[in-house]
């Protein structure tokens, strides 16, 4: 028996200037949108571009959705989804 993938449909945001690994989305269990971005901790201006980035992102889906935000043990990122009520 084959497993179904939790998270799929990766994406990344080069294509909008963002460097590979500061932001990427994908769909968690076919139905939460997602998004990742490095420790809020982290320096760098790739990083810094990557949250204003988010942030943008967020303030024009949130009014349609609400948001969840999760962090993951030892993964060293953050993730938020928004997804429909």
């Amino acid at each position: 028996m084959r497993k179904k993938k939790v998270c799929v449909g990766r994406r990344d945001w080069e294509e909008a200037g963002i460097p590979n690994m500061q932001l990427w989305e994908f769909e968690l269990l076919g139905k939460f949108l997602c998004y990742r971005i490095q420790h809020p901790s982290a320096q760098s201006k790739a990083s810094a571009a990557a949250r204003r980035r988010l942030v943008e992102v967020l303030a024009q889906t949130l009014p349609q959705g609400r948001l969840v935000s999760a962090s993951a043990a030892g993964a060293g990122g953050s993730a938020i989804a928004s997804c429909e009520p």
